[in-house]
């Protein structure tokens, strides 16, 4: 699977932390989520990965093949965090999720041809809570159920 680097920070803010600052605390905070995610026999990255790619190749179709995993530059393939109240499921009063994001932006392609699939699956039990694509700039968004 080709993998592409998705990590944008952007801050408009003069009196910022330092790069190195947002590293550190970036790590202890996924360091915690992930400690949270195994005392609660959860599934590692790699699973929620395979599921939100077979999500993905079941709502897009053969577009799925033009889809390629954004990589962060800490080397993480998701964004683990405690989810939104809009993807959690009634069932789920708090849930830690993966969120896994795909998409096709290559180097001076037209940003209304961007394609991004994003698959939000609950760490413990591997459930997708969201699953949806946004083309452009976000004039377009489709939410698939699962």
């Amino acid at each position: 699977m080709e993998i592409i680097d998705c990590n944008f920070r952007i801050s408009l803010n003069t009196n910022q932390k330092t790069q190195a600052e947002y590293e550190a605390e970036d790590r202890a905070k996924r360091a915690e989520l992930e400690a949270k995610v195994k005392a609660a026999g959860g599934i590692s990255e790699e699973k929620a990965v395979e599921i939100a790619q077979k999500a993905m190749e079941t709502d897009l179709g053969e577009k799925a093949k033009e889809l390629k995993l954004c990589i962060n530059t800490y080397g993480w393939s998701s964004d683990l965090r405690v989810a939104d109240w809009s993807e959690i499921k009634e069932k789920d009063k708090v849930a830690l999720a993966y969120s896994v994001g795909f998409n096709n932006v290559k180097e001076g392609m037209e940003t209304e041809d961007w394609l991004n699939y994003v698959c939000v699956v609950n760490a413990v039990d591997g459930n997708i809570l969201e699953a949806y694509t946004i083309q452009g700039l976000g004039d377009n968004t489709v939410c698939y159920e699962h």
